[in-house]
Order: C-alpha cells, then sequence, then structure tokens
C-alpha cells in the first residue's frame, strides 16, 4: 500500500542530536486535525517553539512525503478566514499516517494512544482524494472514498505497537465450552440409542467424504430406514441456523430469535458447513467443531466407552486420524497441514496426543500440574493471562473506537451549514464508512458467534446504518460472522495446547485407559534413553520453520509476562523488606 520511510531514517535523524520530537508532534496535530497551517500549528503546540523551527519541520515533513500541501485555503468550517496572505495548509499522506502509527513510541517514549488512532482514521478518511481525482469532480466521486482493505492495514501496524502480548490475539477460549457440549451430546445422542444413530453416520461420513451434496449424502448411507426427509431434517440440527439476541420494538414486542451461547443445542448448530458449488449444489463438510465431535467417538470407542462403535469400525484409530488429517489440513494448518512431520516424529502419538484436547478433565488434570513437577501448570495460566489481556485491550480499543466514531460525525454536522441535510449527512458517513467497518469487524472478532451472516444484514436494516454501510458492503462484511471465522480462533487454541502437551521431559501425556498404551509407547520409543516428548516437540520445532517462529512468538510473550510478575513481585518485596 504505502512504503514507509520513517522520520528517524536517512539524514532525518543524527543518533548525537535530540529525537525529531517537534516534528512527530506537528505530524500528530496534522493527521487529527485533518489539515494544518504553520501559524496554527505555533498556536496548537504544548510547549513554545520558534517560528523557523516549526516552518523547517513542516518542509521536512513535506519533503519526506509524509505531508502534502492542499488545493484548499480555507482554514474550515467554523474557523475565521485569516487577514492578509491566505495561509498554506498541509494535509498527512498515507505514508505520514504509517510513520505516525509505526514512529511514534521510538519519538515520544509512548504509544500512540487509541483516541488519536480512531481521530487520525476518520479525519484520513475525511479528507482522503484519490490521485486518479480531479480537484473539480463532485465530492461524492467513489475514487475519493478510502477501501476498507487500505483501514485495515493502518490497523494492523496499529495492532503491531498497541498490543501488549501480540500472540494472545487470536485465542478464544471455547474449549471448555466445546466439550461440555461434546459431553452432552455422546451422552444424550449417541450413548442413549439402542444403535448408531444417523446424526453419527452423517458425521462420519462427512469426515471421510468431505464436500459431497445431500444426494450423495445419500447414497453413501447404507441404513434402509433412513429417508431424505429425515437426513434433511438431521443435517437441519448441524447446520447453521439464523440466530440473534431478541430485538425488543418500541411497542415491547420480541423480534428473532434468542439464544444462549452456552446451550449445547446451539453449538451444535456450527458443526457442519453448507458450501456453494459452481452447479448450484449445495456442498456438506464439517466444521473444526465437528472435527472434534468425530475425534472424539474415535477416541471414545479406543476407551471402550461407544458402546455400538464407529460407521466405519473397520478403521484403526490411527487410520482414522491420518485420514481426516489429508482431508482436512486447512482446518489445523499447523497440525493436520503438517501430519506427516508429526506422524515421522511422534509415530501413533501424534494421534493421542490429541486427548488433551478431547477430554476436559484430563486437561485439568494434567495442566493443573506445577512445571516443576512435570506439567505445565505456569505456561497455560500465562497462556490464558495473555490471551484475557489481549481481548481486554481490544474491547477497549473498540469501545473508545465507536465513541470517537461517533463524536466524529457529531462535531463534524455541527459545523457543516447544511448540517440538516441528508445529502450531507449522508456524505460524511459515505467517507467515514470503511472505519465504522472496521469496528463491526473488531466487534465481530470479540464475539463472533452474536449474530449470523443473514441476521447481521437485518441488523443492517434495523439500526438504520445503511448509509454508512451499502448492500454490498454489508454483504462483505457479514462473511466474518461465518463459522470459518470462530473455528480460526478455535484453531490457535487448539493448535496451542497440542504442542504444549509435548513439553515433558519424562513420558507423553494421554487419557488413560487406551488400548494396548505400553505396546504403543514401546514401539514409539527408540534405543536412545533420553528420549522424551520435549525431545520431539524440539524435533518438531528444528524441521519446520513456520511451527517454529509461530511457537516462539508464545512462548516469547510469555516470558514477557513471566518476567512483569517476577517484576512486580520484586518491587513489592523491596517495599516490605
Amino acid at each position: 500500500m504505502f512504503i514507509v520511510t520513517t522520520i528517524l531514517s536517512e539524514t532525518m535523524f543524527n543518533p548525537n542530536k535530540r529525537r525529531p520530537k517537534l516534528r512527530m508532534e506537528i505530524l500528530e496535530l496534522i493527521a487529527i486535525d485533518g489539515k494544518m497551517s504553520v501559524s496554527k500549528a505555533e498556536s496548537s503546540l504544548k510547549e513554545k517553539h520558534h517560528h523557523p523551527d516549526i516552518w523547517h519541520a513542516f518542509k521536512d515533513l513535506e519533503r519526506k512525503g509524509f505531508t502534502q500541501k492542499t488545493v484548499d485555503r480555507n482554514p474550515g468550517k467554523g474557523e475565521l478566514m485569516s487577514k492578509g496572505r491566505q495561509q498554506i495548509y498541509y494535509k498527512i499522506t498515507g505514508r505520514g499516517l504509517c510513520v505516525l502509527i509505526t514512529d511514534y513510541d521510538k519519538i515520544m517514549e509512548k504509544v500512540i494512544d487509541p483516541q488519536t488512532f480512531w481521530r487520525a482514521m476518520m479525519t484520513f478518511c475525511h479528507e482522503y482524494k484519490s490521485h486518479s481525482a480531479t480537484t473539480t469532480t463532485s465530492r461524492t466521486t467513489s475514487t475519493n472514498v478510502i477501501r476498507l482493505n487500505m483501514v485495515e492495514e493502518f490497523y494492523e501496524l496499529f495492532l503491531g505497537k498497541y498490543l501488549k502480548y501480540s500472540s494472545g490475539h487470536g485465542y478464544s477460549f471455547q474449549l471448555d465450552q466445546f466439550n461440555q457440549m461434546c459431553d452432552n451430546w455422546i451422552q444424550r445422542t449417541i450413548l442413549s440409542s439402542n444403535r448408531i444413530t444417523l446424526d453419527q453416520i452423517i458425521l462420519e461420513i462427512l469426515a471421510i467424504h468431505p464436500g459431497i451434496t445431500l444426494d450423495e449424502l445419500a447414497k453413501t448411507i447404507t441404513e434402509a430406514r433412513a429417508t431424505r426427509d429425515q437426513i434433511e431434517k438431521t443435517l437441519s440440527d448441524y447446520t447453521p441456523t439464523p440466530h440473534k439476541t431478541t430485538w425488543i420494538d418500541e411497542y415491547g414486542n420480541a423480534d428473532g430469535m434468542e439464544y444462549n451461547k452456552t446451550d449445547w443445542h446451539f453449538q451444535l448448530h456450527k458443526t457442519i458447513l453448507i458450501r456453494p458449488s459452481t452447479n448450484g449444489n449445495n456442498l456438506y463438510e464439517l466444521s473444526l467443531f465437528g472435527l472434534l465431535l468425530v475425534q472424539s467417538l474415535v477416541q471414545n470407542r479406543e476407551r471402550d466407552i461407544l458402546k455400538h462403535g464407529l460407521y466405519y469400525d473397520d478403521r484403526s484409530f490411527e487410520n482414522y486420524y491420518d485420514k481426516i488429517a489429508s482431508n482436512y489440513r486447512s482446518k489445523l494448518p499447523l497440525v493436520f497441514g503438517k501430519w506427516d512431520l508429526l506422524k515421522r516424529v511422534l509415530n501413533t502419538m501424534s494421534a493421542h496426543n490429541f486427548g488433551i484436547i478431547l477430554d476436559r478433565q484430563a486437561r485439568s488434570d494434567i495442566m493443573a500440574k506445577s512445571f516443576l513437577e512435570g506439567g505445565n501448570k505456569e505456561f497455560h495460566d500465562s497462556v490464558v493471562a495473555v490471551a484475557l489481556h489481549s481481548q481486554k485491550q481490544l474491547s477497549e480499543l473498540h469501545r473508545k473506537g465507536i465513541t470517537e466514531w461517533a463524536n466524529y460525525i457529531s462535531s463534524t454536522i455541527s459545523q457543516d451549514q447544511d448540517k440538516n441535510s441528508p445529502e450531507a449527512r449522508s456524505y460524511l458517513y459515505q467517507k467515514t464508512a470503511p472505519v465504522y467497518q472496521l469496528l463491526l469487524e473488531i466487534n465481530i472478532f470479540l464475539d463472533p458467534s452474536a449474530y449470523d451472516p443473514v441476521s447481521f444484514q437485518d441488523l443492517v436494516k434495523k439500526e438504520a446504518i445503511a448509509d454508512v454501510i451499502k448492500s454490498q458492503q454489508t454483504e462483505q462484511i457479514s462473511r466474518f460472522f461465518k463459522i470459518d471465522v470462530v473455528e480460526k480462533a478455535f484453531a490457535e487454541e487448539i493448535t496451542f495446547l497440542y504442542f504444549l502437551n509435548l513439553h515433558n521431559n519424562y513420558r507423553f501425556q494421554v487419557v488413560q485407559p487406551i488400548k494396548h498404551y505400553s505396546q504403543v509407547y514401546n514401539n514409539l520409543k527408540p534405543k536412545e534413553p533420553s528420549f522424551s516428548p520435549i525431545q520431539c516437540l524440539l524435533t518438531i520445532l528444528s524441521h519446520d520453520k513456520q511451527i517454529r517462529e509461530w511457537f516462539s512468538t508464545w512462548v516469547q510473550d510469555l516470558g514477557r509476562y513471566q518476567e512483569e510478575i517476577l517484576r512486580t513481585i520484586y518491587d513489592f518485596q523491596k517495599m516490605i523488606t
């Protein structure tokens, strides 16, 4: 998008001189105000500066492409035109906004605050004019409107500075809720039946044969008593359903379907995905939630709990996992996508290692052991703390963004002589729409199950924000409410636990009992007496750069978190001794 040339680069910064604080302060003023003259900056700066210093700072920023002169010399609505020669105004460029975000902490010794970021984004969108558009172009011309992807790039730069622990950004805390749903489902749907249920048959077929049509699914099912209507009815219990929080209108009437995210029946609707095909037929496949349900069935058969066995009962435990990993590599890119490597290093333990994910009680027991006792309690607790801190930061960022957007709209409209004009309001909404859309994305990430795509589009109409989000944009943004987004965060949680469980110097932590565990372990164990799970982990990390970099980022953040705790303890110790 924009080539970032920082203020600190080239001849702009001499390590033997003071940091260019004045230039950064001016850049910040321009970003917040939208446009700025030298004299206005002189009166707006907190500290007194000589006029030549300010003028030279403006010229340096312009020379480096961080700002540019505006054609319009009007000081702005509500501002009086100065006497004498008209002043020259400057506005920030895309490169300048990048520099403000990425270099602010280096010069000002603090990260740019969220209010400044959001205000800068809205003024940048408002003042933006494409190089391809002429000054005589109507102000509603689409070439003068920033696209959402441009705003997203600035946001990613800001997150890299704002988030204290970047690795916790994608963690979702869905596993305990899934385990509870899975236990209820197996007890009340699978084990309570006197034969293999149609539910289990459909899920197993989609695990082995993903991306098939309803007709192909019906042909694959060999149960004569299962009619097409029964298959469709069963599918409806596992495929996404329209849901939203109850909307109460002005007369007190409830509109829509209320849902409870802790209800295991609701969670089941995230199990099967429907994909459109080129010929118009729907294709069915499992989500990550559905895959874990099938893996739970396979594990329960291994533990002699599944009294009716599996639909594909001729498949071994390891073979079933191999097939799932082969069919659904993209669901867990760092596990299923690396299955050949994991199989080569871990052998059958590549499948058995999922026990820590599928069994909530076993995970709780294993993760309750301290690191000093051969467990991973400190690591696991730190992961939770880091992820919670990131979510708290994102929630605060979202709240401040919504507040700043509303304040910007109201303050700008109040300065407009045509503030009662629907056209003026619609124009302002259109110019700042990418920022509002980004705020919706953040909200969706914080609670992706709140609405489904259809209900989201209904919400846009009901909330009367069609001026902010056009129909095409509504459809584009609604994709963030799909199961794909929910399971992406779920995959982060599962992947980290999978590899963390290998951090053990003694033995593999598996869910007991499993058939022939000692035989499996002995076959896996090589001649070297020092063989351990952690050596397997180190082997995997040494052979795969992608896993190593991802896992290392997590561990670095956990180390920084633990160091901060230790500093706090030591500081407190000094106070009391």
